[in-house]
């Protein structure tokens, strides 16, 4: 019996200390493993690129050291990696479109010189005519 009770009078004094209210007031967070886990999928449910939710940031600090956390990270750096990704292929994206913009520009201008080439010719083809008619 000794062996049962020891254990169990740590643990209610454990979990005492765990809710006892901190000097403002207020009671500690219960942090155990589960704790971490829910802010972790509560973090993923409302999960918005660009920046932390508030589930994300209580599980830094109240589990800097917990696996969770750092799965928490991940996601975030890689969130920041795909917006990073997202913005070069929206200027790759806008380069293409240029080059195109500026492909059809080059084959207006070329058909453009192309007629004045033409044109050019014709006016040449004039004026030696009209220089060998003259008396």
């Amino acid at each position: 019996m000794n062996r049962l009770l020891l254990p169990t009078i740590l643990s209610l004094l454990l979990s005492a200390c765990l809710t006892l209210p901190k000097i403002d007031g207020s009671k500690a967070p219960e942090l155990t493993k589960d704790s971490a886990q829910s802010l972790f999928i509560e973090g993923i449910d409302r999960f918005e690129p660009g920046h932390r939710t508030e589930a994300f940031l209580k599980l830094e600090q109240n589990f800097s050291d917990s696996a969770w956390n750092q799965r928490a990270k991940v996601l975030a750096n890689l969130a920041g990696s795909r917006r990073i990704l997202e913005k070069q292929i929206q200027r790759q994206q806008a380069v293409i479109d240029k080059q195109q913009n500026d492909k059809l520009a080059l084959k207006k201008l070329t058909q453009e010189n192309d007629l004045l080439q033409e044109q050019v010719k014709v006016l040449k083809s004039l004026i030696i005519d009209l220089e060998l008619h003259q008396p």
